[in-house]
């Protein structure tokens, strides 16, 4: 085992082996075991519970116990927000009576203003205390059977505070006869047919152009078995080239339209209001 004891473990903060200043650090040597490629002390080597996602874990023998303190403080905190929700609805209630008696006076008109921007308050802060409570309910029920659980010896999956689990790759499928023959061709067989669009210079050049783009697509999505994945792209490539051509073709019809119907929203918006809808 290495620790802090041993020299070349704590006097040296540089990189083992050529250091290629890559701002992505790809290219970069690797650094030593306690320190990172800046020179601050790894986490991995300072805190070791907490490179593992453990410091925020209790110990299995201290675990009934954390929760039984953690359910007795929720218990209380359920008790005193019923008590304090008591209080708040009654406020709320006197602060409504009041506001009523306000409105049949009218030259009351500030206080009322006043009384009824206090109520609006109360009542937030009812509606904000009364979900607290709803919270604290639901995570009283959850605690308890937790610490049944606990009690019974069940600690649930040993896994389970892995946030990102990093498992084994997934096997890469064997390619198909096909996929080989294609990946060993298309290269050349494009470049032949490029070579041929420059040598004979059809008229339509761009068109054909865009025909071998199209069709080699298709064949290597084919070969990589993602053909549906290209035509629904390509689909939704000819869409927008086609979106574009309208718009171009268009644009003075498109603009009336958008005034046409700015103004029928605005002449609706004006029909509700008069009519008080």
């Amino acid at each position: 085992l290495i620790s802090d004891e041993d020299g070349w473990v704590d006097g040296y903060r540089g990189l083992w082996g050529l250091d290629t200043w890559d701002p992505l650090g790809g290219e970069r040597a690797p650094s030593g075991p306690k320190y990172n490629r800046d020179g601050s002390v790894r986490l991995s080597w300072r805190s070791p519970l907490a490179w593992a996602g453990l410091d925020k874990v209790h110990p299995p023998h201290q675990a009934p116990t954390a929760m039984t303190q953690l359910l007795a403080n929720l218990q209380a905190e359920q008790t005193a927000l019923t008590d304090t929700i008591e209080r708040q609805r009654e406020t709320v209630r006197t602060l409504d009576l009041e506001i009523e008696t306000l409105r049949s006076t009218q030259f009351l008109s500030t206080l009322l203003t006043a009384r009824s921007r206090d109520l609006e308050e109360a009542v937030a802060k009812l509606h904000a205390q009364e979900e607290r409570l709803t919270h604290v309910t639901e995570t009283v029920e959850a605690s308890a059977a937790q610490l049944a659980r606990l009690q019974a010896g069940d600690f649930g999956p040993a896994r389970a505070h892995i946030r990102h689990a990093h498992g084994p790759q997934p096997p890469i499928p064997a390619a198909s006869g096909f996929a080989r023959w294609w990946s060993a061709v298309s290269g050349g067989l494009i470049l032949l047919l490029i070579v041929a669009l420059l040598y004979f210079r059809p008229t339509s050049w761009l068109f054909w152009l865009l025909i071998v783009a199209v069709l080699f697509g298709a064949l290597d999505a084919f070969s990589r078995r993602r053909l549906g994945y290209f035509l629904i792209r390509l689909a939704v490539l000819l869409a927008i080239y086609t979106a574009a051509i309208l718009i171009y073709q268009f644009w003075p019809q498109l603009i009336v339209l958008g005034l046409i119907l700015l103004v029928m929203t605005m002449i609706r918006d004006n029909v509700r209001e008069v009519s008080g809808r």
